[in-house]
């Protein structure tokens, strides 16, 4: 007998499993993207010599145009600085104008007097030093030229206020007979500073009497007041008053300066500033 046996075979027709692996080989494989190369095989122009390229420079007959830029937009820049300029010119005049309406141009400070922060001035002295003593040998003239270099500049301007070549313009007077008007000056006569001190004798500093000069610092409008009461004084000062001539005089129209010394006899030829002087209203030729 012959026995014959049947061997079945199936197949998986299902094909979707296939295409997901080949996609799947597909993506894994492909390149990343990337752009298209461009060639750059444009050369710059040739130079054709330094001369050349400025000619092209100023005026370029290709493109029409005068130092690289057209007719038009030289006239649109060229429009935008002259407007620009033109307001920034106009704002800082008008500022400038507004602000010296509040000034006097006449050489006066807008506050004076009590209206400023300085309302009262300094008194400084001559010749000046770098320190509170002044070191010189009588013996050296040398050794103090420049205190005498000092003085002279300090009062070189009250010797040529004396002189008969003195500017027309400037009026001085002897304000201890006449008051002065608004706009004359009163003179001052050095030789009221004493014999001791004089240009000849290099104002004592060729003896062991120098001489010191005392100067208030100018102040417009400012007016110094005179002393009410004698008994405020000084002792020394109430009896140098008193033996002026009109001491009430004397008390009210001046400001005083006085000095003591502790080593030494101390001639000071008059402690006191007459207030005819002031006010200092920047007057031309003012020397006080």
């Amino acid at each position: 007998a012959t026995m014959s046996s049947k061997t079945k075979y199936s197949f998986n027709t299902d094909t979707s499993t296939n295409e997901e692996y080949k996609r799947h080989r597909f993506l894994s494989k492909r390149e990343p993207y990337r752009p298209p190369t461009v060639p750059y095989n444009r050369k710059p122009p040739q130079s054709k010599g330094f001369c050349n390229d400025m000619k092209i420079f100023i005026w370029n007959p290709n493109t029409n145009e005068f130092m690289r830029r057209t007719w038009l937009s030289w006239v649109k820049i060229l429009g935008f600085y002259l407007l620009f300029y033109t307001f920034l010119a106009a704002f800082f005049a008008i500022n400038m104008t507004v602000f010296y309406q509040t000034l006097d141009t006449h050489g006066r400070p807008k506050y004076t007097a009590q209206d400023s922060l300085l309302t009262n001035p300094g008194l400084t002295f001559r010749p000046s030093a770098n320190f509170w003593s002044l070191w010189y040998n009588p013996s050296r003239p040398d050794s103090s030229l420049h205190y005498v270099a000092s003085i002279r500049e300090l009062l070189q301007p009250y010797m040529n206020s004396t002189a008969a070549n003195m500017n027309s313009r400037i009026v001085y007077k002897n304000c201890a007979e006449e008051s002065p008007a608004k706009d004359e000056v009163c003179s001052f006569n050095v030789e009221d500073l004493g014999s001791s001190c004089t240009e000849s004798n290099n104002w004592g500093y060729t003896t062991k009497s120098p001489c010191f000069f005392l100067k208030i610092n100018k102040i417009i409008d400012w007016v110094p007041q005179a002393p009410k009461k004698l008994q405020d004084l000084p002792n020394g000062l109430q009896k140098y008053i008193n033996n002026t001539d009109n001491p009430e005089e004397t008390l009210t129209k001046h400001v005083f300066v006085w000095c003591e010394s502790d080593k030494g006899e101390l001639e000071q030829p008059a402690p006191g500033i007459p207030l005819y002087y002031y006010p200092f209203i920047n007057q031309e030729g003012y020397l006080r």
